[in-house]
């Protein structure tokens, strides 16, 4: 099964079918809302809408592409900028494919085939702008080498800032025993070497606790040590349901509902219902 956090690799033909998804050209600008300029560039239906070029001169450009590759729309760009981006895309997956570095599982779109996985890449902020590349994938399961959970909290160790080192090695020490790990811009800084930390990011934990007992003593530890580390994340149930661990421990002795991440959706559930996940273990 796969899960939100999840990392996987593909096979040579799993990269050439995204390369495949993506557009050839750019076309030209449409009119858009309120006078801007809108390019649409060609794509399946029912695929993801979330590419964030961070193009120049632009603030915030979002790019579609087809299936496979992304689904899309670039608002207020030209066709200089919206050829841009669709070479960023390309650029981007040439080199995750050539350094054979995973994609990151996210959640399941309602219209994905039975047979396919969603995924994502996410490259480093820019330097200048801080805009980051996000390019929302679709993979045929058959695509894929090599399926893992997030990396464990010593496997990512080695890629922790000067300041964060003694805390976060404290952090994976005390969580020995408790099946910890880390997902977001720490592991793929970890993962690829690449400069995705930046002053303000935070450390993003996925939690899989086994039983009551853990879920407590785990959050306990979170809010311990999140006076040293910029901590954030989320408890993982076995049923792959997630909860901020911070709502959590923030709502543990309330009857307040909790948002709940499920693998296609987000609703409100009650903690005593999640909770009961663990007790029958």
């Amino acid at each position: 099964m796969f899960a939100r956090h999840d990392l996987i690799w593909l096979t040579p033909a799993g990269w050439s079918a995204q390369l495949a998804g993506l557009p050839d050209a750019a076309p030209a600008p449409v009119a858009g809302p309120h006078g801007a300029a809108s390019t649409i560039v060609a794509g399946q239906p029912g695929a993801a809408s979330e590419f964030v070029a961070g193009l120049p001169g632009t603030a915030h450009s979002v790019v579609a592409l087809p299936t496979g590759a992304a689904a899309a729309v670039v608002a207020g760009v030209d066709r200089a900028s919206s050829a841009a981006a669709v070479d960023a895309a390309r650029d981007a997956l040439l080199r995750w494919r050539d350094n054979d570095w995973p994609l990151i599982v996210r959640r399941r779109e309602p219209d994905a085939p039975d047979d396919s996985v969603c995924a994502g890449l996410a490259a480093p902020p820019n330097a200048v702008t801080g805009a980051k590349l996000r390019l929302p994938l679709r993979v045929h399961a058959g695509h894929i080498a090599r399926h893992e959970h997030p990396l464990p909290l010593w496997a990512a160790l080695h890629a922790a800032p000067s300041a964060w080192q003694s805390a976060f090695a404290a952090l994976a020490a005390a969580a020995e025993g408790q099946d910890m790990r880390v997902y977001g811009s720490f592991a793929l800084q970890a993962l690829t070497g690449l400069p995705y930390l930046r002053p303000s990011s935070d450390i993003d934990i996925a939690f899989y606790p086994q039983n009551a007992a853990q879920l407590d003593a785990g959050v306990t530890l979170l809010a311990a040590h999140a006076a040293h580390l910029p901590l954030d994340g989320e408890i993982i149930f076995p049923s792959g349901q997630a909860v901020s661990w911070k709502e959590w421990h923030a709502t543990r002795d309330s009857s307040a509902r909790v948002l709940v991440k499920a693998a296609s959706a987000v609703h409100l559930r009650t903690p005593e219902t999640l909770r009961a996940e663990l007790e029958s273990v």
